[in-house]
C-alpha cells in the first residue's frame, strides 16, 4: 500500500495540504486536501493507505470542496437548486458530490426556494414591465415548481399587472404617431404578449387607453405616408401608382375615405407635373 512520505502547505492556497507517496525513495505528489479532511482522516507522515482509503479520503475532500464553492455562489446572492447545480457541473463535479453538497446547502437553508420564488416575484414587480406569464416563464426556468410559482405569483395583483400593462402601452403610444389605430392596437397587443400578460388583462388595458385622434391628426398622418409612397413607387405611372399606394394604405387599417382623400390633396399639390 502507498505510504505517505511528505505532507506540504501548498504556496498559493495555505488552507490545502499536498500528500506525497513514497515512490522509490522519493516522495511523489498524490493528491491534496484540506485541513479538515486532513486532521479527519489523521493523515500524517508514514501513513499507508489503502485504495479504497484514497478514493474516500479524495470523495470526502470533494464534497466539502463543492460545498465551499455552493457557499461562496450563493452568498451572492440567493440562488434555486437547479442555478447551483449548474453552477457545479461547470466546476466538473461529479453526479454524487454534487447532490451530497446540495443536500448539506437545503439542510443549513442556504437553498430555500420558497423564500427565493416568492423575492423572486416581488423584485420584479417593483422593478420591471414583466407580466404574470413572463415571470412564471423564467422562474420555471430557474426550476422552481409550477405549485410553488403559482404560490409566489399571488405576490403579483391583477391590478397591478393591469397598470404595467397600462403604462406599456401609453410609452409604446409615443413611438407609433405615423400608424393607424388598428396598427397601433394591434403592435400594443403583441407587445404585451411578448412581456407576459394575458387575454384578459390586454383587454382591458387596451380599454382602458384612450385612442382617440383628431380629424386634422389622423389627416397628416395618412398624408404623410401618401407622400412616402408616391416616391417609393415613383416607378409606376398613373392608376398603378395609386394603386399601389392605396393598397399598402389599407393594409396599415387607414380607410379608403381617408386614403382618397390624402390621394386627392396630393394630385392637387402636384398637378403641374412635378416629378417625385
Amino acid at each position: 500500500m502507498p505510504k505517505i512520505a511528505k505532507i506540504s502547505v501548498q504556496r498559493k492556497n495555505k488552507e490545502r495540504y499536498n500528500i506525497y507517496f513514497e515512490q522509490k525513495g522519493e516522495g511523489e505528489y498524490a493528491f491534496s486536501v484540506d485541513a479538515h479532511t486532513l486532521t479527519q482522516f489523521r493523515l500524517t507522515k508514514g501513513l499507508e493507505l489503502s485504495d479504497f482509503d484514497i478514493q474516500d479520503i479524495q470523495y470526502q475532500d470533494g464534497v466539502r470542496r463543492a460545498i465551499h464553492h455552493a457557499i461562496s455562489f450563493l452568498s451572492i446572492r440567493m440562488r434555486t437548486e437547479k442555478e447551483v447545480r449548474t453552477y457545479l457541473k461547470q466546476k466538473d463535479y461529479s453526479e454524487e458530490v454534487i447532490q451530497e453538497a446540495i443536500t448539506y446547502c437545503l439542510q443549513q437553508k442556504y437553498i430555500n426556494e420558497r423564500d427565493f420564488a416568492f423575492a423572486f416575484v416581488r423584485t420584479d414587480v417593483a422593478t420591471k414591465d414583466w407580466g404574470p406569464g413572463a415571470v412564471r416563464r423564467r422562474l420555471y426556468e430557474k426550476g422552481i415548481s409550477l405549485q410553488l410559482t403559482e404560490e409566489a405569483l399571488g405576490e403579483y395583483p391583477v391590478e397591478t399587472a393591469i397598470e404595467k400593462a397600462m403604462a406599456i402601452v401609453e410609452k409604446a403610444l409615443a413611438s407609433m404617431k405615423k400608424e393607424s389605430n388598428i396598427q397601433r392596437k394591434q403592435k400594443c397587443m403583441e407587445r404585451l404578449q411578448q412581456k407576459g400578460y394575458d387575454h384578459a388583462c390586454i383587454q382591458t388595458a387596451l380599454e382602458t387607453v384612450d385612442w382617440t385622434q383628431s380629424e386634422e391628426e389622423e389627416a397628416d398622418v395618412v398624408q404623410a405616408w401618401v407622400e412616402k409612397l408616391m416616391w417609393k413607387y415613383r416607378q409606376h405611372e398613373g392608376f398603378q401608382r395609386e394603386s399601389k399606394v392605396k393598397q399598402a394604405l389599407y393594409r396599415k387599417g387607414f380607410s379608403l375615405e381617408r386614403i382618397d382623400q390624402a390621394l386627392q390633396e396630393w394630385k392637387e399639390e402636384n398637378e403641374h407635373g412635378e416629378t417625385v
